[in-house]
């Protein structure tokens, strides 16, 4: 589905730098048709509504990703260690909870 949207032309392109409700009318009017006549409905039987779900989300993660470019160096190292801390925290409640079970089960 990304290759269908960067074939479009630029007019009926989404704007990174514009909020998605502001460019609902572009979506239906445009994405969302084209979207459809390119899949086959017989293998990927998709609705309208899920079509619309799957470009919004993919459009709020590319303009977070514009506006963090955005943001200075200091945000961004924050923020990356702050993701690091908490993927450590989860991998490591992950693992305590495995040695826990089989720690009881034996």
């Amino acid at each position: 589905m990304v290759g269908i949207i960067e074939r479009l032309p630029d007019n009926q392109k989404l704007d990174i730098t514009q909020t998605y409700e502001s460019q609902k009318k572009i979506v239906n009017n445009y994405i969302v048709p084209i979207v459809q006549k390119s899949i086959n409905k017989k293998a990927f039987p998709v609705s309208d509504g899920i079509i619309k779900h799957i470009i919004h989300e993919r459009h709020r993660h590319q303009r977070e990703n514009n506006i963090n470019k955005s943001r200075g160096a200091t945000w961004n190292d924050r923020e990356q260690r702050r993701k690091h801390a908490n993927t450590r925290r989860t991998d490591v409640s992950k693992q305590s909870g495995y040695f826990v079970s089989t720690f009881f089960l034996i």
